[in-house]
């Protein structure tokens, strides 16, 4: 990962910023404020369990969980702990090996 940026070219990225190929990944670096998360399902219905693995620099994470819709309502208001561990670079075929940080039921 270069200190610059998020973003690290992917197998034959041509440097071009239109057909250039590229991914976004957690920077190592304590100094970058940043919050990555991921969840179990890309969405729930009501009664469902959401299972969120996240990870951060910073010793705790703010959480809001919204029901999107016509009328969104804010579901969960939450302060959870952080903790953070380097993301192996091929999360996005395997697992991202990112602790539990929550579960939240009755969506």
């Amino acid at each position: 990962m270069t200190p610059d940026g998020f973003f690290i070219p992917g197998p034959g990225d041509d440097g071009s910023p239109v057909t250039g190929h590229f991914y976004e990944m957690a920077s190592a670096d304590p100094a970058r404020p940043q919050v990555w998360g991921d969840t179990d399902a890309v969405s729930y219905g009501p009664g469902d369990t959401l299972h969120l693995h996240a990870i951060s620099h910073a010793p705790r994470i703010a959480v809001t969980i919204v029901r999107d819709g016509l009328n969104p309502a804010t579901m969960l208001r939450i302060t959870i702990p952080g903790g953070f561990v380097p993301t192996p670079a091929d999360c996005s075929e395997r697992d991202c090996n990112w602790r539990q940080r929550m579960w939240a039921g009755r969506l």
